[in-house]
């Protein structure tokens, strides 16, 4: 019999190209306002966040967050082929 923790949870996030104050909002502003400025590509760190909480719910520990530009299934292929020049 599996019992589920109450308890804190352990995950790794790898974020995506996020867009936030500190690469080019000023200070806090309307979701929309952040929408139609970020660059092509970027997710807005409440997306980055709403993803992660999504996945940790589903039970992942590695959480690959793609951005728009690439599928999830792509980063980790290229994070594999990374630690794979680790280890060989």
């Amino acid at each position: 019999m599996v019992q589920k923790s109450t308890g804190p949870a352990a995950v790794v996030l790898t974020g995506s190209w996020t867009f936030t104050s500190l690469s080019g909002t000023q200070g806090r502003v309307p979701v929309e306002e952040a929408l139609a400025k970020k660059p092509r590509g970027t997710w807005l760190s409440s997306q980055v966040a709403d993803y992660d909480v999504k996945k940790m719910s589903k039970g992942s520990f590695y959480i690959t967050c793609p951005d728009t530009d690439v599928e999830e299934a792509l980063d980790q292929a290229g994070m594999a082929w990374g630690a794979g020049d680790v280890f060989e």
